[in-house]
């Protein structure tokens, strides 16, 4: 693009056109390097929110039920044994063009417990072992999309950098310049149309 812009066109009308045509193209591509990085800025950042929000969430869900850690270490029924993971299903987008993976659900399997040979506090054991499981899952699932996009953001940035340094600092000056003259241009001819027309019927 850089060499387009450089080129000595004509004094012609065509050649002003192309001129201004290479000039808006190049304007309207650094806009869009810049709303991509934009996009993917804030992107990464909900996402680094989101992991952190997660985060924090494990840690005080392991706090409120400290207290169940010492049964669970003192019992001889190991519930993690009722806590089995078939599947984890993830949809898939793309965000300012970056193709990614959004975490839907945890299928879990299902396994029976004997009640006669469980302890009572099984159920919320197993349930609470299940949902710290889907927190840590869920962080996982971001941490992968963290990934893309900030090797994305890094990209869009030096693409924008590279954009900027390529383009010559005054290109808004030369897209005005180019513009007045051809509407200069477009004057004379019509001012020339009306004075041969007039000519003509003064003749006649």
């Amino acid at each position: 693009m850089a060499d387009g812009i450089k080129k000595v066109y004509p004094l012609s009308k065509v050649g002003k056109a192309r001129a201004k045509t290479d000039l808006a193209l190049a304007q309207k591509r650094g806009d869009y390097f810049e709303k991509r990085k934009n996009l993917l800025f804030g992107a990464v950042n909900t996402v680094k929110d989101d992991i952190r929000k997660l985060e924090i969430s494990i840690q005080e869900e392991y706090e409120r039920n400290a207290n169940w850690f010492g049964v669970f270490a003192d019992s001889l029924f190991d519930i993690s044994t009722f806590v089995q993971i078939k599947a984890v299903h993830t949809e898939s987008l793309t965000i300012a063009g970056v193709r990614v993976e959004r975490f839907e659900k945890v299928e879990f399997e299902n396994i029976e417990i004997d009640i006669s040979e469980t302890p009572l506090w099984a159920d919320e054991g197993i349930q609470f072992i299940k949902d710290q499981s889907i927190r840590e899952i869920m962080i996982a699932c971001k941490r992968k999309k963290l990934e893309l996009l900030d090797e994305a953001l890094s990209e869009a940035r030096s693409k924008e950098t590279l954009y900027k340094e390529i383009l010559p600092p005054h290109i808004e000056n030369q897209l005005q310049k180019i513009t007045g003259q051809l509407a200069d241009e477009e004057r004379l001819s019509i001012g020339t149309s009306k004075i041969i027309v007039r000519n003509r019927k003064e003749a006649i």
